[in-house]
């Protein structure tokens, strides 16, 4: 069982932000930058949407918009191995 809902859309599109540039290849000046998954894993691409060119291709975040929650969380020692370690030492470093 999935814990997302299916998508209600018949068609799934990404969000494509307007750059201001010009295709090398047609001449086209609608060119848009936008996150792709293709070989290698997630891109952001700029794309000339008339002959869907590549101007330009950088790799994105490897799981695309997905965070993992080991990647979020402080690495900061906690209170209690803290302790130990100030009382290992302290003791001249005898357990």
């Amino acid at each position: 069982m999935h814990t997302f809902p299916r998508p209600r859309a018949e068609r799934l599109s990404v969000e494509r932000d307007h750059v201001d540039a010009t295709c090398p290849e047609c001449g086209g000046t609608d060119i848009a930058s936008y996150r792709a998954l293709s070989e290698g894993g997630w891109w952001t691409v700029v794309k000339c949407q008339d002959c869907l060119a590549s101007l330009e291709r950088t790799p994105a975040p490897a799981l695309g918009s997905f965070v993992p929650l080991g990647t979020t969380v402080a690495n900061t020692p906690s209170a209690s191995a803290t302790a130990t370690a100030t009382a290992t030492a302290t003791a001249g470093g005898r357990a």
